[in-house]
């Protein structure tokens, strides 16, 4: 793994860079402050990075997460001290793969970071609660465009079999994509994605 950390803090820079080199496979490490230390051509050498965000840097955010469409192996995890939502927001929208407002303990951050890198997303439970009741911002931020298709049949009360009919997919399909709402906006049952759908939005 080539790690790139972006932080103006010596503190978490060194924390972090201590944790990624005893308990992963380090190849590089590089530590800056800001985007702009960072040589454009150089940037496709990491496939990690961890940035340390604030409402001030917001366009080191988009600069990052700009490249993602060149390298689609990178992984990205903000951590956002300052608990801000619009940041939130807005980094979900730009693809990040996962935000924390603390690191709480070692065990917990490794956890994370390896949930990561097999390709899943982490967003700290605290900011997604924040935005739960936004007239369905969560579902917005967070679901694929094909999950959002089967969330609109869904609140409907149409079966997986209706679904699937409508979309042309299977049923096993629906069932995945069913699943992965659950997880994704924290519900328990098809009942609930309705419920929250008549929570969320006026016009129901």
């Amino acid at each position: 793994m080539n790690l790139l950390i972006i932080s103006k803090s010596f503190i978490v820079s060194e924390s972090i860079a201590s944790v990624f080199k005893t308990e992963f496979n380090i190849d590089k490490i590089k530590v800056i402050s800001n985007f702009n230390e960072m040589p454009s051509d150089e940037l496709n050498e990491y496939n990690f990075v961890f940035m340390e965000t604030d409402k001030d840097n917001l366009i080191d955010l988009e600069n990052i997460c700009s490249y993602k469409n060149v390298n689609s192996e990178l992984k990205i995890l903000i951590l956002d001290l300052g608990k801000n939502q619009s940041t939130f927001t807005k980094a979900t929208k730009l693809g990040v793969d996962g935000y924390i407002i603390n690191i709480y303990n070692k065990e917990d951050f490794i956890y994370i970071v390896k949930r990561i890198m097999r390709g899943k997303s982490y967003y700290d439970t605290e900011m997604v609660e924040s935005i739960f009741n936004k007239r369905g911002e969560l579902e917005s931020i967070i679901l694929t465009g094909r999950e959002k298709e089967v969330f609109n049949q869904v609140v409907y009360g149409l079966s997986n079999k209706e679904v699937a009919n409508n979309l042309h997919i299977t049923e096993y399909t629906v069932k995945k994509h069913i699943s992965s709402i659950l997880h994704k906006l924290n519900l328990k049952s098809r009942q609930e994605v309705i419920i929250y759908y008549k929570d969320n939005y006026t016009n129901v």
